[in-house]
């Protein structure tokens, strides 16, 4: 589960610091409380923004 704010090492994308990206492939949304529950068969039409914080190495 990833939530507003969550930082997240991932391998290998070719951006630089700063650049964002988007995730279309989003199996579940839900609020804080898990009362709105939102399940893909597989996905949703949905989309998260990533924003690279830190290139490592």
């Amino acid at each position: 589960m990833v939530q507003e704010g969550d930082q997240l090492i991932v391998d290998k994308l070719d951006l630089e610091d700063g650049k964002s990206f988007d995730v279309e492939e989003v199996l579940a949304v839900f609020d804080e409380k898990a009362e709105n529950v939102s399940l893909g068969t597989p996905t949703l039409k949905a989309k998260v923004t990533c924003e690279v914080v830190q290139f490592q190495k």
